[in-house]
């Protein structure tokens, strides 16, 4: 029988790792781990950024298709224009127009202005039938001094939640009643309270009265008329937290004055908006009013609407905006946080696309930005043609 020797039986022995292969497993588990780790890091990033680009997409929809909507029914079941519209029976204390301009101010509506540059928004003053009535037209049973009686039938299809809300008079500043007498002129008087049980509407003032010297207004005991209510709202962007350079899209309901906020009518529309702005006007300037000649304005200029804001075919005191009978819409939106690797390139004039938006200015990085028009054509006001 042969006996291994020492030297033989260690030679069969079993035997660990040695030093170099422990470290070559070491170094090729480390580097399997960081590929891991960089597939991980990148794929998560790039979930960040499309989950982010989505969320973009839904508050720009959102956005157009609000201003989209309430744009269009500017002037609907109102006069486009009080000043020149021979229908409208005494003028209002302050204008009527279905829609002005003005452009806001960097500092209220620009988280960080000077980062982001030449962007100034537009805000949008509207007048029509925005109070919720969907074009609900009331007939009158009687008009006695500056009460309005209304006739019976409307109940079964409005509440009176919905009703006070329609004749809103919380502060006796909110809402018109717009009054069509027997010969089709109209007469526009603050509403300043609201009874559903009496089927009654109060108003500031007593309508004028048709008579010798009166050529429009209310005649005999006012049975009969058409009556509707009529309020403005302003679109406008706001800056809703500084600290997070957050801006957005807000709607607010504007008093009779057709200038000042209500109080507590502020309407969040979409979050995360940078620029609001419109481009491509479209005036009829037929005088005649029958052979259409459109004249197009490429951009929001001093024609448009001048620095007050109070001038130009849009502006408030000089408002031809019973002429207006297309534009585009424009919103810009950012994602809700900045990418770290993604260079911010300000915008290099007033009417340029907008790139990236400069969230923290002290950080590396910007915002992504997306934006979204719309073609708005203003039928009513086409079909009114004054």
């Amino acid at each position: 029988m042969t006996v291994a020797t020492p030297k033989l039986a260690r030679r069969s022995a079993p035997h660990g790792f040695t030093l170099y292969e422990l470290l070559v497993a070491v170094v090729v588990a480390t580097i399997l781990i960081l590929m891991v780790y960089t597939i991980y890091t990148k794929a998560s990033r790039s979930y960040r950024n499309q989950s982010m680009a989505v969320a973009m997409q839904q508050h720009a929809r959102f956005a157009i298709d609000h201003l989209r909507r309430d744009i269009a029914l500017a002037g609907f079941n109102v006069t486009p224009n009080s000043t020149i519209d021979p229908n409208v029976c005494v003028q209002p204390s302050s204008p009527l127009r279905a829609i002005t301009a003005k452009r806001s101010l960097p500092g209220t509506t620009v988280a960080s202005p000077t980062q982001n540059a030449n962007i100034a928004p537009l805000e949008f003053t509207l007048f029509g039938d925005y109070t919720g009535a969907n074009g609900e037209i009331f007939i009158t049973d009687s008009v006695a001094g500056n009460t309005v009686t209304l006739q019976t039938g409307f109940e079964a299809r409005i509440t009176e939640a919905q009703f006070l809300r329609i004749f809103d008079s919380t502060d006796s500043n909110r809402r018109y009643l717009r009054i069509v007498d027997a010969e089709q002129y109209e007469v526009y008087i603050p509403i300043s309270g609201a009874n559903y049980g009496a089927r009654q509407i109060v108003l500031q003032s007593a309508p004028p009265a048709r008579s010798g010297t009166q050529t429009c207004g209310i005649q005999g005991f006012g049975l009969g008329l058409q009556v509707s209510p009529a309020m403005f709202i302003r679109y406008r962007l706001e800056v809703t937290d500084a600290a997070r350079g957050a801006t957005s899209l807000v709607r607010e309901d504007i008093q009779v004055d057709g200038v000042t906020p209500v109080e507590d009518s502020k309407l969040l529309i979409a979050e995360n908006v940078v620029d609001f702005s419109a481009y491509d006007f479209v005036f009829d300037n037929d005088a005649t009013k029958r052979s259409p000649s459109l004249a197009v304005t490429s951009t929001p200029d001093a024609t448009i609407l001048d620095d007050s804001g109070e001038g130009g075919a849009l502006g408030r005191l000089s408002a031809t905006s019973q002429n207006l009978r297309f534009m585009t819409v424009k919103v810009t939106v950012r994602t809700e946080q900045e990418d770290p690797d993604l260079t911010h390139v300000p915008r290099i004039g007033p009417y340029t696309r907008i790139n990236t938006y400069d969230v923290y200015p002290g950080l590396e990085g910007a915002a992504r930005t997306l934006s979204l028009t719309s073609k708005v054509m203003l039928q009513t006001l086409a079909v009114r043609n004054i």
